[in-house]
């Protein structure tokens, strides 16, 4: 992480620190605790929730070396949960052995030391256990993540497409072969990459294996090819749309966007290409929020 990428980060887990809901909403109950032996540190119920009315759930999942709570503030979800009527969760994965939390994603990314932690069973859990004591809507159930936290996302969309309605993925590795990934229906899908991401290369290439050899990184354009295969999409991309502002460090719309239509019910395939970009984008446009949970919501499995 750069450092400017930190100071971004930093002054945005204050900021939402600050405008936060109240103190009842930040976790769980006092006498209560989810995730076993990996406490879930940031819950939060949007204060519109009304127990007789089942709410969507949003999974926040954070990058390699981060944490729940840093990776929701740089998402900014929080400040439209209120008004959305969404819960906000953001739970933290294994340290490995260089003291690094990590979720157990893709082939690529990041089980570094082959420890293979069942995260798609604790994640998993997670939503089951929450949805004990609270009304979610099981088909409104939905992840966004970044970096390794997109892998994370890949994961659990190809693994529990039954629990996932959509997605979204800033700068996450893919499978290394995409026919790895066997949901067992479609999911709404966003990749949103910069082009000049060092880290998960926007054109891809290969990368180390933990076994000494390498495994090939798709680029961002295959990931979502990919998808639109996996989602009965179109394979003729509509880039008709004009491009977005999503970046506001970057001068002029830098973003364009790639669609495949014709998909089967409930699934999307769409890439949002961050011209200039690095790896952390270090300044998204206030209304990043909306523009996320308008995709998400868009995809109520049906």
């Amino acid at each position: 992480m750069t450092v400017r990428a930190a100071l971004v980060l930093l002054v945005c887990l204050v900021a939402c620190s600050k405008s936060s809901a109240p103190a009842q909403d930040a976790g769980p109950p006092a006498d209560k605790v989810y995730g076993g032996d990996r406490p879930l540190q940031y819950f939060r119920v949007p204060s519109t929730y009304d127990p007789k009315t089942p709410a969507p759930l949003v999974m926040v999942l954070h990058g390699y070396g981060v944490g729940g709570i840093v990776q929701a503030a740089y998402f900014m979800l929080a400040d439209i949960a209120d008004d959305m009527g969404f819960f906000l969760i953001a739970p933290d994965g294994t340290i490995d052995s260089q003291g690094h939390r990590f979720w157990n994603g893709t082939d690529t990314c990041c089980d570094l030391d082959g420890k293979n932690p069942d995260d798609v069973g604790y994640l998993t859990g997670l939503i089951k256990e929450i949805s004990a004591d609270y009304a979610i809507d099981p088909k409104r159930v939905f992840l966004v993540g970044h970096s390794n936290g997109g892998s994370m996302a890949f994961r659990l969309s190809c693994d529990r497409a039954d629990m996932f309605a959509a997605m979204v993925s800033l700068a996450g590795p893919f499978f290394s072969d995409p026919s790895l990934c066997k949901p067992s229906m479609p999911v709404g899908v966003l990749h949103m990459q910069g082009t000049k991401d060092q880290d998960v290369p926007y054109d891809g290439g290969a990368v180390p294996s933990p076994d000494g050899g390498s495994l090939l990184f798709p680029n961002a354009g295959a990931v979502v090819a990919a998808w639109a295969k996996i989602d009965g999409c179109s394979s003729t991309p509509d880039t008709s749309a004009p491009p977005i502002d999503l970046e506001a460090s970057i001068p002029g719309a830098e973003t364009t966007i790639t669609s495949y239509p014709g998909c089967q019910a409930n699934g999307a395939a769409d890439l949002w290409t961050i011209a200039g970009a690095p790896h952390i984008p270090g300044d998204f446009a206030k209304d990043l929020p909306n523009r996320l949970w308008s995709l998400l919501d868009a995809h109520k499995k049906r």
